[in-house]
């Protein structure tokens, strides 16, 4: 979800080096929907049934974004991709639709061109950051810092935790990679990795199968730092 009055100090701020067509989507606002868009040597941290998140150098806030693949897509995590398809706003989702063209629309493709050995380490970002808001974010594999703690069991395999930082900030969690089954309220979390997306009206973390590491509760969970999470994904 991209607002559209986006302010022209953050674009000159964030200096050349943030450059690239992912944060021009995301953060820049040099599209407009139904732009279509080349992204070239992006690299795939995330794949879903009907599509995959893409992140592009350098690898920061704004640099993630969702593509729409269709199903049996086949593109898994540590690919090189270079992509192109449409910009679309798909329920307020930001994404590049590139599996789902009709008639006088260009041939979209993407194209699998290498393949790396170590993923980019997410973005870090505490709880109350991303309560504040969440869009910057959209897009991004990210880890959220706090310990947390389940506060609420949800329909259609979601659920609310709360900072343990500020004892306020609540996110919302689903189970695509997840086992919301396992999920019971009242348990700890030492930190929470996974891809930040929006739907239903809501920010939420697509949390991965061993992004959430369960702590005691009675245990003060230590804030996660950047190195730290770097040494995961050596």
């Amino acid at each position: 979800m991209r607002k559209y009055a986006i302010a022209l100090a953050l674009v000159l701020c964030a200096g050349a080096a943030q450059a690239g067509p992912i944060w021009d989507l995301q953060i820049g606002g040099l599209y407009i929907e139904g732009d279509w868009i080349t992204v070239e040597g992006a690299i795939v941290m995330a794949a879903a049934t009907y599509g995959v998140v893409i992140v592009e150098e350098p690898f920061g806030v704004g640099n993630g974004v969702w593509v729409y693949l269709g199903s049996d897509h086949g593109v898994e995590p540590y690919s090189v991709v270079d992509i192109y398809g449409v910009y679309e706003e798909y329920y307020d989702l930001t994404e590049i639709n590139v599996g789902n063209h009709t008639g006088d629309d260009p041939p979209s493709y993407c194209n699998v061109v290498g393949y790396v050995t170590e993923l980019p380490a997410p973005v870090v970002v505490d709880a109350a950051t991303l309560v504040a808001d969440g869009e910057p974010y959209e897009g991004n594999i990210v880890t959220i810092s706090d310990g947390l703690e389940i506060t609420e069991i949800l329909d259609y395999g979601e659920w609310k935790a709360v900072s343990h930082e500020d004892g306020v900030s609540l996110i919302y969690f689903d189970d695509f990679w997840y086992d919301a089954t396992t999920v019971e309220v009242g348990q700890c979390y030492d930190h929470a990795t996974g891809y930040w997306t929006y739907s239903f009206e809501a920010y939420k973390l697509e949390v991965y199968a061993d992004g959430f590491p369960l702590v005691d509760c009675t245990v003060n969970s230590e804030t996660i730092t950047f190195g730290g999470i770097k040494a995961l994904y050596r």
